[in-house]
C-alpha cells in the first residue's frame, strides 16, 4: 500500500470512530494499519475493541495476545490466551 492509500485508510478509520467509538470492526481495521508502524498505538486499539466485546469475539483477543507476544509484553500475552482458553475451551 501506499501512503496516499493509507491516510485515505486511516481518514475513514477516524470518521468511523468518531461516529460510533464502539465499532469494533473499525478498531480491529485502524489497528492493522498501525501494525506495522506503531504497535503501542495498535495495542490499545485492539484492547478497546477487546473490552467492547468484553472478550466475546476470540479474534480480536488472540490478534491481542500475538501483538503483545511481538512487543515483548508476555504477561498481557498470557492473561488474554487464558482468558480465551477459559471462555472457549474447545
Amino acid at each position: 500500500m501506499d501512503s496516499s492509500s493509507l491516510s485515505v485508510a486511516n481518514e475513514m478509520c477516524k470518521t468511523c470512530i468518531n461516529m460510533d467509538a464502539s465499532n469494533i470492526k473499525t478498531l480491529e481495521i485502524y489497528s492493522e494499519l498501525y501494525e506495522s508502524h506503531n504497535a503501542k498505538i495498535s495495542i490499545e486499539l485492539l484492547q478497546k475493541a477487546y473490552k467492547f466485546t468484553e472478550g466475546g469475539v476470540p479474534w480480536i483477543g488472540v490478534k491481542l495476545a500475538k501483538l503483545l507476544y511481538k512487543s515483548n509484553n508476555f504477561v498481557g500475552c498470557l492473561d488474554i490466551c487464558n482468558s480465551i482458553l477459559l471462555k472457549y475451551p474447545e
